[in-house]
């Protein structure tokens, strides 16, 4: 399983996901970084969760 965190930068927060050990070689990271477009940690919470569906 990947893992999720959110990351929080000057710009605002940002979700992180790993991506899965056999994913990696197809898709040639380890990671998908993704900015929330927020600087508040509530809704960056909700748009992460919406992020993982």
């Amino acid at each position: 399983m990947s893992t999720v965190v959110l990351i929080r930068l000057q710009s605002g927060f940002h979700f992180r996901r790993g991506i899965p050990l056999r994913f990696r070689p197809i898709l040639g990271k380890r990671e998908i970084w993704h900015s929330l477009e927020t600087p508040g940690r509530n809704l960056a919470r909700t748009r992460a969760c919406a992020c993982m569906d």
